[in-house]
């Protein structure tokens, strides 16, 4: 469900930056940029684990940033197809389906067409019901 990505980046750091110590100022931009964003390929960015090298900084005629290029980890939550995950319903309606939270992540979005089968939307309960087969 969780993995460590390892990325390179080209960070650019911005005058207002420059009185901070360069890791503090790095780690600022890096959370800015990737926390809670979904990387493809990868998944949800959930914290930055560590920054595992850092370039020499370079200026570029016209910009003010100093660009240094860094190598880091990050955690992200990716879980494979078929993964059982807990979770707990926020929304449910006939023509979304269900919407769901795992705490740190409230939008995991389930169309009906996904969800398992025999089930029915209870007008009465505004919630999905899923009927059990009598053996």
């Amino acid at each position: 469900m969780f993995e460590l990505a390892v990325i390179e980046d080209m960070v650019h750091l911005m005058p207002a930056e420059f009185h901070k110590p360069m890791l503090d100022a790095l780690i600022d931009v890096l959370n800015e940029k990737y926390m809670n964003k979904v990387l493809r390929e990868l998944g949800l960015c959930i914290a930055l684990y560590d920054v595992l090298s850092v370039g020499e900084p370079r200026l570029h005629h016209g910009s003010p940033a100093q660009h240094v290029s860094v190598e880091f980890r990050l955690v992200m939550f990716r879980p494979f197809v078929g993964e059982i995950l807990v979770g707990t319903i926020i929304a449910s309606t006939a023509d979304a389906g269900l919407r769901l939270s795992v705490g740190f992540f409230d939008e995991i979005h389930v169309p009906e067409a996904l969800l398992p089968c025999p089930c029915r939307f209870s007008t009465e309960e505004s919630t999905w019901v899923w009927q059990g087969t009598d053996h």
